[in-house]
């Protein structure tokens, strides 16, 4: 397994693991990325509740996964943390392409094209949360790569229930199961209360590192009640998740490998959770070989499935 996210900058000032994702780029500076750490095995035995089946939207326009992404487009909110990192205000790109001289340090000791990636999410409570009777659920963790030798998308990973599992603020040497971590049939859901977060991550997979044009991920979300008989204080809620995607130098190299930091491709906005499904995402044009946002607005990941 891998480990959970957090920023570089933490490890380089306090040797404290991190969440699920992150490294060096060419455009932020490395110390502002997130970064990534061993998890433990969820539990075995967990409580199961049956609520109304969340209700995926049926399309998600390119123009709002573009705008996301564009100008260290804002977060929706700002997350409860001591942290001063760049990626709680805004989206960040990292490296543009899967390839060494995009990763900072990481390059020198696995030079060339990286051939495995994964995707990955963060659920974090608001600094204005004043509910406590809602839950974030969250499933379909979708990976995209446009491949550049043939112009299409291309799936990578679809995983309905994505592992998940929690650290704490500031990020220090721990990694537990969400307290409150609840799995349904169709969907995982959890009630944080900082300085818990949640983050998790779907399948790493094999790329060809020198075809890849673009890359694209996205993770559905939303609200529902902790109890169903309970106050629904849905309007009150402040909880904001967040995509992103990581790169490897292969599939058989670990964190620890990488001195328990994987560099990213970078991470999206954080959206605020609602009652209503939304879906958070990343998506990172590889400029290098000439792809630019307009380029994905005429030929988009799919967005509807």
């Amino acid at each position: 397994m891998l480990r959970h996210y957090f920023l570089q900058e933490l490890v380089i000032g306090s040797l404290a693991c991190c969440l699920l994702g992150c490294g060096g780029g060419s455009d932020m500076n490395v110390a502002e990325q997130p970064v990534i750490s061993t998890p433990v095995a969820q539990p075995a035995t967990q409580p199961v509740i049956v609520p109304v089946p969340p209700v995926v939207e049926a399309s998600l326009p390119i123009d709002a996964v573009i705008a996301n992404m564009t100008t260290a487009s804002a977060n929706e909110a700002l997350p409860q943390s001591t942290l001063t990192n760049a990626w709680l205000n805004h989206s960040i790109i990292s490296a543009v392409q899967p390839f060494a001289d995009q990763l900072g340090g990481y390059g020198q000791q696995f030079p060339g094209w990286w051939n495995a990636t994964i995707g990955w999410f963060i659920i974090m409570e608001g600094q204005h949360n004043t509910a406590t009777n809602s839950r974030v659920w969250i499933n379909r963790l979708r990976l995209y790569v446009l491949s550049e030798s043939t112009r299409t998308w291309q799936l990578l990973d679809a995983t309905n229930l994505p592992y998940t599992e929690a650290v704490l603020d500031p990020a220090q040497e721990q990694l537990i199961a969400p307290s409150s971590l609840i799995t349904a049939p169709d969907h995982l859901s959890v009630l944080l209360q900082f300085p818990e977060w949640a983050h998790g991550f779907g399948s790493k997979v094999a790329i060809d590192g020198s075809d890849v044009r673009a890359i694209f991920a996205s993770v559905d979300f939303g609200l529902e009640l902790n109890d169903p008989n309970g106050m629904d204080d849905r309007d009150n809620a402040e909880y904001l998740v967040g995509a992103g995607i990581d790169y490897y130098p292969a599939l058989n190299v670990t964190p620890d490998q990488l001195g328990g930091i994987v560099p990213a491709a970078g991470n999206g906005k954080l959206l605020l959770a609602k009652s209503t499904p939304r879906s958070a995402t990343i998506l990172v044009p590889n400029t290098i070989k000439g792809c630019d946002f307009a380029e994905i607005r005429k030929n988009p990941p799919p967005l509807t499935d």
